[in-house]
């Protein structure tokens, strides 16, 4: 799957974390983490994992993390913000993490608003489970099929892109596509599913985080500025749903038909 220019901008990325953490309760590694459960002495593998918001907290509870990650700028502030030296960052891409399985033996493998990314699902699939120990355990997540249809729909107008109203590539991934692999190679696959209600409370924060995601085009910036206040005009604020998938799978299967 191609990667939009702001999904590898470490910037935009902080930006939206920045935006979606400052206006909403709800927050995405607490989440994580009750499913995921890491433990003391476990060595962990974080796939596509930006600036480390998972890999840090991690780093200070297991005793390592092999963090991978298509951006070296991303890395880079990982690196500088590490304060436990359990942390190692390998740049690649998901489609190049067969290099990693000569280290198996991880007990966690987290992939978070990352996998669907892989141009070769079932490979990457078939690669985590080569790196996982017998008793280890995939936990992945990313969008819903109606994530963000609040502002997508608003874009929607401002670019005439009635396409952006469709499920994208990412939820077919992680509603369809994902569970069908991971059913073939894990034993146990389990879905969860969160809200995270997102309240925009002025124009400039609203404005900011679409140009700093995927549903940005420079030429209906003012459209979407002018749609922007005009919905302000009529309400104190906008409320964009974050709808998330997560999929938490363990119990490799010795004869699986994918591998």
């Amino acid at each position: 799957m191609t990667i939009g220019a702001l999904d590898k901008d470490s910037g935009a990325l902080a930006k939206r974390l920045e935006l979606q953490h400052r206006l909403s309760t709800f927050r995405l590694n607490d989440w994580i983490f009750q499913h995921i459960d890491p433990k003391p002495g476990e060595r962990w593998l974080d796939l596509g994992c930006g600036r480390g918001e998972q890999s840090l907290p991690l780093a200070k509870i297991v005793e390592s993390v092999t963090s991978v990650d298509l951006s070296e700028e991303s890395l880079a502030a990982l690196r500088a913000a590490d304060d436990t030296d359990r942390i190692e960052t390998v740049h690649v891409g998901l489609d190049d993490i067969e290099k990693l399985t000569t280290r198996s033996g991880f007990s966690g493998v987290v992939g978070s608003y990352s996998l669907y990314y892989a141009n070769d699902p079932v490979a990457l699939f078939r690669n985590i489970s080569s790196a996982l120990n017998d008793g280890g355990r995939l936990f992945f997540c990313g969008p819903a099929y109606e994530n963000n249809i609040e502002i997508r729909s608003l874009s929607a107008i401002a670019t005439s892109g009635s396409g952006l109203l469709t499920p994208t590539k990412p939820s077919q991934f992680m509603e369809d596509t994902a569970l069908v692999i991971c059913s073939s190679l894990f034993g146990s696959v389990e879905v969860f599913r969160f809200e995270n209600h997102v309240r925009f409370t002025s124009v400039r924060d609203l404005v900011d985080y679409w140009t700093s995601h995927n549903l940005f085009r420079p030429d209906a910036l003012d459209r979407f500025t002018a749609l922007a206040k005009e919905h302000f005009e009529r309400s104190d604020q906008f409320v964009n749903v974050k709808r998330g998938i997560g999929v938490l799978a363990s119990g490799l299967l010795a004869h699986s038909p994918i591998l």
